[in-house]
């Protein structure tokens, strides 16, 4: 999860890439970083085994909304310009 998450969020078409002004490096590195602590901060909420696929999707999508709020409150000051493209205004494009 700490590659696949921000490998989805990091793509050139999606929210983070098209809405704001970082390159791939910098998206990846962020969202790594911010997935990590994401499942770190929630890792005793998990439970001991999650039963597909119901857990497996509410979990994954528990760790991804933590992860996409988390890299949008993390981002450098100089790249926090937000696109004014209408759907970069819907913070739950990345949801």
């Amino acid at each position: 999860m700490v590659t696949v998450l921000p490998t989805i969020l990091c793509r050139p078409d999606g929210f983070f890439r098209s809405c704001y002004p970082l390159s791939e490096d910098q998206c990846l590195e962020i969202g790594v970083r911010t997935t990590k602590a994401c499942l770190l901060k929630l890792s005793t909420e998990f439970p001991a085994a999650l039963k597909q696929p119901n857990e497996g999707e509410k979990w994954g999508k528990v760790v991804g909304s933590c992860t996409g709020e988390t890299m949008e409150a993390s981002l450098p000051a100089e790249e926090k310009k937000k696109s004014s493209k209408p759907e970069c205004a819907d913070p739950s494009a990345w949801k």
